[in-house]
């Protein structure tokens, strides 16, 4: 990957800059697509999901591990376009702005996780993005109360409407 990204660097700077940028889109598009689909009501959904092949732990350490790589794969990237001295200044900036945003997300995400774990619930996982966000709680049994705490906490951290906001709880063992 890495020969074939410099190979494009050497001969189409602005379109490889795109090219890259819309890789690291489609990564999170694809993210977003796979824990929940689009929002449609002005509150947040709770999606039960009853029987899962493995445990809601290993489910959420794994996707942990996987949004971390995709996030330093995007920086990475997004650097390399910084760094090299033949993008032009608008793409530069646009590089540089969205790295700032997938440090504010990633703050934001890091904020709700641990405001989650200290109001009790063992395991949590939220992803940001521009208009969306995911919340996955470990819990036998989410309450409208614990629901409206969540969704409380990601409004006020995030600055998004409840229909934009996704809570899912996973059984826990």
């Amino acid at each position: 990957m890495a020969n074939i990204t410099r190979q494009i660097w050497r001969y189409a700077p602005l379109g490889a800059a795109f090219a890259v940028l819309a890789l690291g889109a489609a990564g999170m598009l694809m993210a977003r697509e796979t824990l929940a689909p689009e929002p449609s009501q002005a509150q947040a959904q709770v999606q039960a999901e009853s029987s899962m092949p493995v445990s809601a732990q290993a489910s959420m350490e794994e996707f942990l591990v996987e949004r971390a790589l995709m996030r330093e794969t995007q920086m990475e990237q997004l650097q390399a376009i910084v760094d090299d001295e033949r993008t032009q200044e608008d793409v530069r900036a646009s590089a540089q702005r969205r790295m700032l945003e997938l440090l504010d997300w990633m703050e934001q995400e890091t904020t709700i996780e641990g405001v989650l774990r200290a109001r009790g619930f063992a395991q949590a996982v939220a992803t940001v993005h521009e208009d969306s966000a995911n919340v996955l709680v470990e819990t036998s049994a989410l309450s409208q109360e614990d629901a409206n705490a969540i969704l409380e906490l990601v409004t006020r951290e995030t600055g998004l409407l409840g229909g934009n906001i996704k809570i899912i709880p996973l059984n826990s063992p």
